[in-house]
């Protein structure tokens, strides 16, 4: 929501607080969402490289879970 609204700053800290949560707890699934959403935030920026980095994290996270639906 932050994201859509400009808000971008907030927006990728929210979600890398997200993202380093989940990683904490092995939480793979929140792992992915987050991964998605920061390469959401990046394309919104128009940060190519960066959201691309991301969306690759969360393709390989996915693959390794077996997780078609995200992938």
């Amino acid at each position: 929501a932050l994201s859509s609204l400009g808000r971008h700053e907030e927006a990728a800290a929210s979600y890398q607080q997200a993202l380093q949560l989940a990683r904490e707890l092995g939480d793979e699934r929140s792992e992915s969402i987050a991964l998605v959403n920061l390469s959401d935030d990046a394309l919104q920026r128009q940060a190519w490289t960066e959201a691309a980095d991301y969306a690759r994290a969360a393709l390989l996270l996915a693959q390794k879970r077996k997780d078609r639906t995200n992938e």
